[in-house]
């Protein structure tokens, strides 16, 4: 698997993909799906949070272990925490896109729940250049859970001149409001996010050829 990246995380995921001990999901058919892990953020978090600066709110996307993370062994995540005066939409990104040459069948990564409505989305960039918005669900449950995103029909991962890929971008945060007697209070949020991982395969395989060369 080829990985074109220019970040720490992108390098990351280049280690993960290569190294023997890499997570990978086994496949009969020579491991025709892998899953590579490319943010854990044990070694901390350089993700940024951004919205917009009429919203008035102040925030940070940090690594945190206050909580039990939801993979065995591992000891920090992704914390998210944002005040304002009215809900607004959250982008929590890594310092540059992480590129995938292979084909991404799906993106998973976890989740605690706020208890409302709020909904989360990735960001994506496909191979023409395309920036795409793809649902994840939402955040109206309590506790970890693992959220999935298929890249629809329309990411296109492959353009009519050849370029083949997808980018990550981050996570995009829709918050729901939270009405008090009608009226909005001080909105705050906290959120907790672990373990992004991206399930790949090769864009094209064909069987070797039994015949060998052909000598006339």
């Amino acid at each position: 698997m080829k990985i074109r990246g220019k970040s720490r995380l992108a390098a990351l995921l280049f280690a993960l993909a290569i190294a023997p001990g890499a997570d990978s999901v086994a496949s009969p058919a020579k491991a025709v799906e892998r899953a590579v892990v490319f943010a854990d953020f044990e070694a901390g978090s350089d993700w940024r949070l951004g919205f917009r600066a009429l919203s008035g709110g102040s925030g940070s996307a940090t690594a945190g272990d206050l909580e039990i993370p939801p993979i065995p062994d591992s000891k920090r995540y992704l914390y998210v925490s944002f005040r304002a005066q009215a809900p607004t939409g959250l982008r929590v990104r890594p310092p540059e896109p992480i590129l995938f040459s292979d084909y991404v069948r799906r993106f998973e990564f976890w989740m605690m729940g706020t208890g409302h409505p709020d909904e989360v989305f990735l960001d994506l960039e496909d191979a023409t250049g395309k920036t795409h918005r793809a649902g994840a669900g939402r955040l109206d449950y309590i506790g970890w859970r693992k959220l999935t995103v298929t890249p629809p029909p329309n990411i296109r991962q492959r353009s009519p001149d050849g370029r083949m890929g997808i980018a990550f971008h981050g996570v995009f945060l829709n918050p729901a409001p939270r009405p008090v007697n009608g009226r909005f209070s001080l909105f705050s949020l906290r959120v907790y996010a672990d373990h992004f991982m991206a399930f790949t395969r090769d864009h094209l395989r064909q069987p070797e050829n039994p015949w060998g060369e052909l000598k006339l």
